[in-house]
């Protein structure tokens, strides 16, 4: 979803929002989604570093 589509949405479900609210809406709603979006992939990045870690510290255990 684009961000004018997100304000097109959010105008229709709140009409009597001005439009700088709807605009500061759906850009925090944008950012909201990235930062969240950014997160999860650097919490799989670090699982995989984690799990070839742990898998190479019980090869050199062994």
């Amino acid at each position: 979803m684009t961000k004018l589509e997100l304000e097109e949405q959010i105008a229709a479900e709140f009409p009597s929002f001005p439009p700088v609210a709807v605009e500061c809406l759906a850009s925090s709603v944008m950012i909201y989604h990235s930062t969240k979006n950014e997160l999860a992939e650097v919490t799989k990045e670090r699982d995989a570093w984690k799990t070839l870690y742990l898998s190479e510290t019980k090869k050199t255990s062994i």
